[in-house]
Parts: structure tokens; sequence; C-alpha cells
């Protein structure tokens, strides 16, 4: 399960859109949550059918600012919701029976505003005791490195924000990425997180955050991979190579099966039905990578590059 938080600075715009579909496509998130998305319930619900999500829950933007959208499909058992202009927090239940919360966050971006932030987590706080995880920006810094350019921030604004974790049992869950997850110009901070309680990190302890890339943005999407390690395993011990359902939607599959399956005897195998079948299974995952992800590799190289020279030192 994925679970994403970006402020997309506003979903309105056909650039965003395209971004939006395209994460949907290489990534899946589970669920969804935007801030900043500057939708109203129609939109948001146009939206919503575009990525193919089957529900939605929305704190609604007056179309000039703010806004927040959280998606979900119905896999996800949806027990409650609460609705906020800085947040929406959702409790939801495994097919297991387990209950968990997940918060979409979106902190105050004024400093005299700060103490709002700070009075939803107590809010938040006093619900039922669960596995709870919290994304999105929180338009604060925990520490001086975790911001760079301009003017340091005050030390007290900070300690404020490890303070509230703190007495709210919320952890951070630290990151895979770039630490900086905000840009503009020569400034960058660390604004977006996840953070989780105990029974969290107790109830699904494989869970790893990650910064990815900017996304038409300048803010990067965060993702926490519920089974991140799990996979991870996978991989190193040479699994997880399975058909992929959507190979069936190609042109061009039942010629590459029947070449691979008419390939193990050219090849001087033996054509029992093991060995041509994986004869097949080798081929059809070459075409995968070279074919079919292929270009989309070179795309996503050319926008690590890019994303390199962009975490480079700024110069005049």
């Amino acid at each position: 399960m994925k679970l994403y938080g970006w402020n997309c600075w506003a979903t309105t715009s056909p650039p965003t859109v395209r971004s939006l579909l395209d994460l949907r496509e290489q990534s899946r998130p589970d669920i969804l949550f935007l801030s900043e998305s500057h939708l109203n319930k129609d939109n948001a619900d146009v939206l919503r059918r575009k990525l193919g999500f089957d529900f939605m829950s929305i704190d609604e933007s007056d179309g000039r600012a703010r806004g927040l959208v959280l998606f979900l499909n119905s896999d996800n058992k949806l027990i409650s919701d609460y609705v906020n202009p800085n947040y929406i927090d959702v409790v939801f239940e495994t097919s297991g029976g387990v209950s968990w919360r997940f918060t979409g966050f979106y902190g105050e971006p004024k400093w005299e505003d700060k103490h709002i932030s700070w009075t939803c987590l107590h809010t938040l706080s006093n619900r039922p005791v669960l596995p709870w995880i919290m994304i999105g920006d929180f338009n604060e810094i925990m520490f001086l490195d975790e911001k760079e350019g301009c003017n340091p921030r005050p030390p007290r604004m900070m300690q404020d924000f490890r303070d509230c974790l703190t007495d709210y049992d919320l952890h951070d869950m630290g990151f895979i990425g770039d630490k900086f997850t905000w840009r503009r110009g020569e400034l960058k901070e660390r604004l977006e997180r996840a953070v989780c309680n105990t029974e969290w990190k107790i109830a699904f302890p494989m869970s790893v955050a990650v910064n990815e890339q900017h996304h038409r943005s300048d803010h990067r999407p965060v993702v926490v991979n519920i089974e991140y390690h799990d996979a991870q395993a996978l991989v190193r011990r040479g699994g997880g190579r399975k058909f992929e359902a959507r190979w069936l939607a190609e042109e061009s599959v039942e010629e590459i099966v029947k070449t691979a399956w008419e390939k193990a005897k050219l090849l001087g195998i033996a054509p029992t039905l093991a060995t041509r079948t994986n004869v097949v299974h080798l081929d059809l995952h070459d075409w995968d990578r070279n074919t079919l992800k292929g270009p989309k590799k070179r795309i996503s190289k050319l926008q690590k590059e890019l994303e390199t020279l962009k975490q480079g030192p700024s110069t005049t």
C-alpha cells in the first residue's frame, strides 16, 4: 500500500493534472492527499474520476487559494472522516479487521498563525488511540539543517513544532531521497514529512517514507510505502517477476508469446511445457523492460539528471 501527500499548488492547471495522471500510472497510490488544491467539490470529483479513484473527502477551496482533498479506493474501508481547513483525518479498517488512522495535514504558512497548526494537532491527538500516520506540508522545520538559504528560522518556532510532536507521541519517519522538499530560488527547506505514533510503527514496521521528484510544483510529493522493506527483500531474492495483466492490453503481446514459444525448439531446448513457459516468461519481461518501459526509463533518467542539477549550488 502506498500513501501519498503532495502540496500540488493548484490542480486546476492542465500540467498539474498531467503530472497527477503520470503519478497515478507509475506509482499507483492507494491514498492520495493533495493540499493547496484550489478545488471545489465539483472540480475535485471530475479529477477523482480522471485519476480512477472511488471516493474522496474534501475541504473546498474558495477558488483562489487553499483547499484539501483526499482520494481513495474502495478497498480501503472508510470508517469515519473529519475535515478541517488544515487537515483531513480518516479512520480505515483493513481486510483483517485492523483499524488505523491517516491524516493529511497542511500547516499554516504565516509565522503569526503557527499556533493554529499546533492547536489542530492537539485536537487530532484527542481522538481514540489507533495506529496513526500523518503526511503533509507542515510549513515548518524541526532543525536548522532542514533549511538552506536566507535567514535562519527562530529556534523557538522549531522547538514549538518538536514539542508538539513529542507531546502527542508522533515521530518523524525520516526519508529516502533529497532532504529538502521545497525549493524557491536559493531557499530550500524540508517542509513536508511523514510522522507516526508508536502504534503505527508496531503495526506497520516495514513502512518507509520517500521524498519523490518534483512534479510541476516547488514541493516534492512524500510517499509512504507500507511494504517497502518487504518489497526490497523480494527484489534481493530475485522474486517478484510475474505475469503482468497490463500486457494483455498490448497488441503485440500475442506475437511475443508465439515467437518465444517456438524459440525453445530452435535453441535446442526440450519442448516441455515448463521449459517453453520459462522462455516465454523471460522474453515477456525483456519486451516489457526494453519496449514498453524503455522510453519512460529514459525520461525518468533525464528527470533525475535535471533534479541533480537543481540540487547543485545556485549560481548568479
